[in-house]
């Protein structure tokens, strides 16, 4: 059995918020998540950002800037992710489907 490379109740987390809202998410939304559930930021965006590798999820905004693996190991330099680590991500997630 192959091994998922996400966190599953994170993924549904996000997932449920984004149903919930009816609209796609940003690194606001996930921030605000992490403080409601006092949850740590980096575990969030780390699922997120594995989630849109592995074509779950995608992430838009006008520059059309992939996220690949190289992307997150380059922002995993400093060992955790912090707001300001991400705050070049201004755009926006959703699952595909």
């Amino acid at each position: 059995m192959e091994e998922t490379k996400w966190d599953i109740a994170l993924a549904a987390l996000v997932t449920e918020e984004y149903k919930n809202r009816g609209t796609p998410l940003t690194v606001e939304h996930f921030s605000q998540l992490a403080h409601r559930y006092k949850i740590r930021f980096d575990d969030i965006m780390a699922t997120v950002f594995e989630l849109t590798i592995q074509n779950e999820w995608q992430y838009s905004n006008n520059k059309k800037q992939p996220i690949t693996r190289k992307t997150l190991d380059e922002l995993y330099i400093n060992g955790r992710l912090k707001q300001e680590d991400v705050e070049a991500f201004t755009g926006e997630w959703c699952p595909i489907n």
